[in-house]
C-alpha cells in the first residue's frame, strides 16, 4: 500500500481545515477493512513526523503555526524529554527519537501531535528558539589524541569534540569549562573549546567552582558596584533617624547558627497585663541602602539570594553591606523594619504592628548558648550572658505559646536534624555530625 504524504496533506486542505475522523480517511482514499492495520500505521508514521496532528476523539487535521507552544526542554538522562510552556500548560511530551538536535536548557518551538484520554500531550520539535547553555563544566577526556568533554550534567547526553588546538593544556581527568563553538546538527555532534582549567575533580576548591561555573553564579563583583558599596556610610547617621521608633533602649539579641557572618534579625520581648507577651522582631533595613535601580539593586536583583556553601558565602550583596552596615552586629545602632505583636497565653495576637526603627543589639547568640542557658543549665554561660537570661526564658515561654497553637490547629512538625559539615584546613570534609543547636519550635 503506497499513499504519499502529498495526497493526505492535499485531502485535509481542501477539507478547509476541518479535522477528519479515521473513517473519513478511509473512504477517501477507497482502504477497506482488510488494508485498515496497514493504513492505520502509514497515518500513525505521519503523525511521528509531525506530518499530520492527532486530536482527541482520533481527528486528524496538518498543523498550523498557531499551534505552535514555545517553552523550555527539559530532558531525560535516557533520552526523552519535556517541553516546559511558557504559558504555564500542561507539559508536552518529546520521545527521544524526536529531540533532534535539541539539549537540555533550550528554548524550543514544539508541535503537538497527539492528546491522550488523559489530558497528556506528545508533541514534535520543530525549532530551536535559543539554547541554554553556552558554556558547559565536565571532565576532560583525551585518548589517542582525540580530546571531549564529558559534561557534569547528566542531562546532557552529547560530548563536547575538542580539537587538540582547543585544549588550554588541559590534562585527562581535569575537571574544565568549555565553551560550545558548534551545536548539534544533522549527523554532526558538539564542539567546542576549552576556557578555563578548574583542576582536579578531587580538590575542595575545584568542587566549589564546579558549582558557580555549572550554575553560572556571579560571584565577582563589578567594580562599579563595589565602588557603591564602598560610598555607603559605615555608620548610622543623626539624619537616619527621622520618622523611626527608637528601640535602642529596649534589649535585643540576635540568635543564629554558629557559621552565620551576617544577622538580619533580632527579638525582643516583655511581659504584659493578663499573661500576654509583647514581641518585637526587626529586620535589617537593607532598602535603605540599596535603592531601587541603582547599581547595588541590579547586582542583587541578578544574584537573587545568597548562595552558602560548607566553607564560604556567595553573597547577594557585597560584604561592605552584607556583613557590615546591614547586618544586626551587637553594640552598635542599626536600621530597621520591625513587628510588633501582642501575644495572648494562648498564642492570640491581639495587636500588631510595622514601622521603621532603629535598634541596637545587645548580644550576639547561637542557638547552642540558647540551649545551654535553657535547657543545660550553664551556670557559666548563664553568668557571661546575665543581662538577657530574664529575656531568654520569656522567648522560651512565648515560643513554647505558639508552638502548641500550631499543634493545635494540626499543624505537623518535621523535625529534621540540621546536618553540619566538618572541614579540615585544607577544605576536606573530615565529618557530617548533627547540629547541637538547631532550633527544634
Amino acid at each position: 500500500m503506497k499513499i504519499g504524504k502529498e495526497a493526505v496533506v492535499r485531502l485535509l486542505r481542501e477539507n478547509a481545515g476541518v479535522p477528519l475522523e479515521f473513517r473519513e480517511l478511509m473512504q477517501a482514499f477507497g482502504i477497506n477493512k482488510a488494508h485498515r492495520p496497514q493504513f492505520k500505521e502509514i497515518i500513525d508514521r505521519f503523525v511521528e513526523e509531525g506530518v499530520l496532528t492527532r486530536q482527541r476523539g482520533r481527528l486528524y487535521t496538518l498543523p498550523t503555526e498557531k499551534g505552535l507552544i514555545v517553552g523550555k526542554l527539559t530532558a531525560h538522562r535516557d533520552g526523552y524529554g519535556f517541553v516546559i510552556p511558557a504559558d504555564g500548560s500542561e507539559d508536552v511530551f518529546v520521545p527521544a527519537r524526536y529531540l533532534r538536535e535539541s539539549m537540555h536548557g533550550d528554548t524550543v518551538e514544539v508541535r503537538v501531535v497527539a492528546t491522550k484520554r488523559d489530558g497528556k500531550r506528545e508533541g514534535r520539535i520543530v525549532r530551536t528558539v535559543e539554547r541554554g547553555f553556552k558554556k558547559i563544566v565536565g571532565r576532560f577526556e583525551s585518548v589517542a589524541g582525540v580530546g571531549r568533554v564529558i559534561a557534569d550534567e547528566v542531562r546532557i547526553t552529547q560530548d563536547i569534540l575538542i580539537p587538540a588546538k582547543a585544549t588550554a593544556q588541559a590534562q585527562s581527568g581535569q575537571v574544565v569549562v568549555a565553551e560550545i563553538t558548534s551545536f548539534p546538527a544533522a549527523g554532526r555532534g558538539m564542539a567546542g573549546k576549552i576556557v578555563e582549567v578548574l583542576g582536579w575533580p578531587d580538590e575542595p576548591e575545584v568542587e566549589v567552582q564546579t558549582i558557580i561555573r555549572k550554575f553560572d553564579l556571579p560571584h565577582i563583583f563589578p567594580e562599579g558596584v563595589l565602588d557603591a558599596a564602598r560610598e555607603v556610610s559605615r555608620a548610622v547617621a543623626v539624619g537616619d533617624l527621622k520618622g523611626r521608633i527608637d528601640l535602642r533602649e529596649r534589649l535585643t539579641v540576635t540568635i543564629d547558627g554558629e557559621t552565620a557572618m551576617d544577622f538580619d534579625d533580632a527579638v525582643s520581648v516583655k511581659r504584659e497585663g493578663g499573661g500576654c507577651i509583647r514581641l518585637w522582631v526587626s529586620i535589617a533595613d537593607v532598602s535603605h541602602y540599596v535603592k531601587p535601580g541603582s547599581l547595588l539593586d541590579q547586582e542583587a536583583y541578578l544574584r537573587g539570594t545568597s548562595v552558602y556553601f560548607p566553607d564560604r558565602c556567595v553573597p547577594m550583596l557585597p560584604e561592605e553591606l552584607s556583613n557590615g552596615i546591614c547586618s544586626l552586629n551587637p553594640m552598635v545602632d542599626r536600621l530597621t523594619l520591625t513587628a510588633e505583636m501582642l501575644i495572648d497565653p494562648a498564642g492570640g495576637v491581639h495587636e500588631a504592628s510595622f514601622y521603621p526603627s532603629v535598634i541596637k543589639s545587645a548580644a550576639r547568640l547561637t542557638y547552642t548558648i540558647v540551649k545551654k542557658i535553657l535547657v543545660d543549665k550553664d551556670e557559666v554561660l548563664a553568668g557571661e550572658y546575665a543581662a538577657c537570661v530574664a529575656d531568654l526564658t520569656i522567648m522560651e515561654e512565648l515560643a513554647l505559646r505558639l508552638t502548641a497553637k500550631r499543634k493545635k490547629r494540626g499543624s505537623i512538625d518535621f523535625d529534621l536534624p540540621e546536618p553540619e559539615i566538618v572541614l579540615d584546613l585544607q577544605g576536606q570534609t573530615e565529618a557530617i555530625i548533627r547540629s547541637s543547636g538547631f532550633p527544634s519550635a
